[in-house]
């Protein structure tokens, strides 16, 4: 089993601690591998070439997420598109 070590400041492990506790998270793996599938399934979604969004049913508003790493992945048409062109 490989370790992953990281440098993050007291402000963001306090941020990492109270997500856990709003989610039940037992243990930061279970928070980091929660938090790589949900990036995962947003960058697939953008290779799809759809948009990762929230939709609140009572005002039938949509929220696009902005991520700049979520703006760096094109879609697999894009990607197929520059290939050949």
């Amino acid at each position: 089993m490989a370790r992953f070590q990281l440098d993050i400041s007291d402000d963001r492990l306090k941020e990492i601690e109270e997500l856990m506790a709003l989610t039940n998270t037992a243990t930061k793996k279970e928070f980091v591998n929660c938090a790589i599938t949900l990036l995962k399934w947003a960058i697939r979604q953008r290779q799809l070439g759809k948009s990762v969004a929230s939709y609140d049913d009572q005002t039938d508003k949509i929220k696009e997420l902005a991520m700049p790493i979520l703006d760096a992945v094109r879609s697999e048409e894009d990607q197929q598109r520059s290939d050949t062109g």
